[in-house]
């Protein structure tokens, strides 16, 4: 069985620009309307004792399998952490902010303790 999804949602205010698009822009992240989002379909092929699975799961529910799926789906998806959702510039960006927090305020190194002697010097101990 193939399942077909499309929302078949209209464009809305897609040219309201407000802080987070305007953040992304910066970020070089593309802007995307939600509509065409929204309105993309999409063909999975499921096993057919997947397909019998859902099927019976669905209608226990008092719902098509598609609904089914679709809510099963946001489900998964509502679930993941937050950032996993994030794009690689966006998750750059945090990463520069989380450095930026903690300081680096201390003593400079010896040059012996950058040194490759001074870090592996026990395990060439060991083995002599």
């Amino acid at each position: 069985m193939a399942l077909e999804t499309e929302a078949g949602r209209q464009p809305s205010d897609a040219g309201d620009d407000n802080a987070e698009d305007q953040r992304k822009e910066f970020l070089g992240v593309p802007k995307i309307p939600n509509w065409v989002l929204e309105s993309l379909a999409m063909t999975v092929t499921l096993k057919p004792d997947l397909e019998e699975e859902l099927t019976a799961r669905a209608q226990a529910e008092g719902l098509t399998t598609e609904e089914f799926v679709n809510r099963e789906l946001e489900k998964i998806v509502a679930a993941q952490p937050q950032s996993s959702k994030l794009s690689p510039q966006e998750r750059a960006r945090l990463l520069l902010e989380w450095t930026e927090q903690h300081g680096y305020d201390g003593p400079p190194l010896s040059d012996y303790a950058e040194s490759r002697d001074s870090v592996y010097k026990e395990r060439e101990d060991a083995q002599l």
